[in-house]
């Protein structure tokens, strides 16, 4: 191997594509697979959702991760129990987390129904994007319970979780606001 390369994020499959007319090409680009998966997954949301915990962006490269190894065709056969357990832990702890930044503190026994009911009469800046945020909450935190007490969670109610939290960019939307609030923190110091 050549020294300079870096295997960790180097990729493998990869293609050079560029357009074949008389006139002079104006876009080329590189298509490529990566050979640490997990790596390329969790380099994703390090830059797109900067604002979230370490080990938020740990968990959900994991979750989505195990997610693409799921053969799709067997889905209903698939227990989704512990990734809803992994996205709902995630979703709990960064919105905890952004409270917390929004507050200075919360009681430390708080989780999804508190948090819940908090975002009801507190509306946060930038989750007010997203419709109908404390009743798909609340329908999250109902699928979450199921889980925790070892019921099947089938792959309709798995999508019903993913759907709010990647589809309808809730944790980029947390991201933001915790990412708001750091710089207002950095802004007027105590």
């Amino acid at each position: 191997t050549t020294p300079w390369i870096n295997t960790a994020s180097s990729g493998v499959n990869w293609e050079l594509g560029y357009v074949d007319d008389d006139e002079p090409v104006d876009t080329i680009w590189i298509e490529w697979e990566a050979l640490d998966e997990l790596n390329d997954e969790y380099r994703k949301y390090a830059h797109s959702l900067h604002g979230l915990e370490e080990d938020s962006k740990d968990e959900l490269a994991t979750a989505m991760y195990l997610e693409k190894t799921l053969p799709y065709k067997s889905k209903n056969h698939i227990s989704y129990r512990g990734l809803i357990m992994t996205y709902t832990s995630i979703l709990e702890r960064e919105l905890k987390k952004l409270i917390e930044s929004k507050e200075g503190s919360i009681p430390e026994d708080w989780m999804m129904k508190k948090i819940n009911d908090y975002i009801l009469k507190h509306p946060l800046t930038y989750l007010e994007n997203v419709n109908n945020l404390y009743e798909q909450l609340e329908n999250i935190r109902r699928i979450r319970n199921k889980a925790a007490h070892g019921e099947k969670i089938d792959y309709e109610e798995f999508e019903i979780v993913k759907d709010l939290l990647i589809d309808q960019h809730l944790m980029e939307f947390i991201s933001w606001a915790k990412v708001e609030l750091e710089d207002l923190e950095v802004e007027t110091p105590n």
